[in-house]
């Protein structure tokens, strides 16, 4: 990518018979590279031939084009305005949000960069607007992300920043045109994601609530589709805090179920690793201890499911001061006698 440009601008300068294959592949190279291209050819022939193509694909914006349709040579100019027209009047890539394990944004089959949002703020408010599945009152937004600032200067910056996220997310939107995914509600903001975009949580949260219903299959692509904590950037934030606790009570629910029909099924080893997950969350549940235990002794390690005993044992010892349930003791008794 860093000699794509340099080496496209000098076919597109040096060699007319080739500038529209050129031309292609620059635009298919994507925002930075065309770009690179447009600021460094020199030839009239070459500028219209990158601006006739840059309405064609979907990987060009029209931000490139600002250069090309101001241009000296009304030839270009007008290959520059039907490329505008072309690309104002396209459909938008499909979004895909990614926010567990860490906030990325996907337009089509390109990552948006973090520098494309400019204010590290508007990622925040981003992430707050999806967090609140529903519209957020600007003063709320304004207390969230400038709480040191006077009303009115939060509410500036708070402005400022939106037209850098809609500008990030839809950077083909023509000057006075809505944002079809931040959108106002008289005072208050939303992100409204279309039937073509995609949240890994709504994704996530929708194979939990189902998983149950497609047996193994469901709860393993449940299970498959957590990919790390919400948002581990804002861990302490108000506005994600409500909606962490959603998934990770999803997450442990889908563990558990997973866990219990991996031991049903005689993959004891399989449900040996989800039960080990689920004591990470909490080592006090003796359900799980128990279903460890299970999961350990059906697998033929009677030592390891004899020693989970022992330490759910030392656990509950140094946590609660008790000792393990009956149900608890009845199954060691059951192992170590198997033994």
């Amino acid at each position: 990518r860093r000699l794509a440009a340099p080496i496209l601008t000098r076919v597109l300068d040096a060699a007319p018979a080739r500038r529209a294959m050129a031309a292609r592949i620059a635009a298919a190279c994507g925002r930075e590279v065309f770009a690179d291209c447009v600021s460094a050819v020199r030839a009239p022939g070459a500028r219209a031939a990158l601006a006739a193509v840059a309405g064609e694909g979907s990987e060009v914006e029209i931000a490139s084009l600002g250069r090309l349709v101001r241009d000296a040579d009304p030839g270009v100019r007008a290959a520059a305005s039907r490329s505008e027209r072309r690309i104002l009047t396209r459909p938008r890539p499909p979004v895909r949000l990614v926010t567990l394990g860490g906030l990325t944004v996907w337009r089509g089959d390109a990552q948006v960069p973090d520098s494309a949002f400019v204010r590290r703020k508007a990622r925040g408010i981003l992430a707050a607007l999806a967090c609140a599945r529903g519209p957020v009152h600007r003063e709320m937004l304004v207390e969230w992300f400038w709480p040191a600032l006077p009303p009115e200067r939060g509410l500036a910056a708070l402005y400022v920043t939106l037209h850098d996220l809609r500008r990030a997310l839809e950077p083909d939107l023509g000057r006075g045109v809505p944002s079809s995914l931040i959108v106002g509600e008289d005072e208050a903001y939303r992100l409204v994601l279309g039937p073509r975009d995609r949240w890994d949580v709504a994704e996530f949260l929708d194979l939990a609530a189902a998983g149950g219903d497609d047996g193994l299959a469901g709860l393993e692509a449940a299970e498959a589709a957590y990919t790390g904590r919400l948002l581990p950037e804002w861990p302490f934030e108000e506005w994600c805090a409500s909606l962490r606790v959603e998934v990770e009570d999803a997450r442990v629910s889908v563990l558990e179920r997973l866990a219990a029909a991996l031991l049903k099924a005689g993959r004891s080893a399989e449900a040996a690793v989800r039960y080990q997950a689920l004591l990470g969350v909490d080592a006090e549940r003796e359900a799980w201890h128990r279903g460890l235990m299970r999961a350990y002794a059906r697998s033929g390690e009677l030592a390891l499911a004899l020693r989970q005993y022992h330490a759910c044992r030392a656990q509950l010892r140094r946590a609660q001061g008790t000792e393990p349930s009956g149900a608890t003791r009845a199954l060691y008794a059951e192992i170590l006698g198997a033994g």
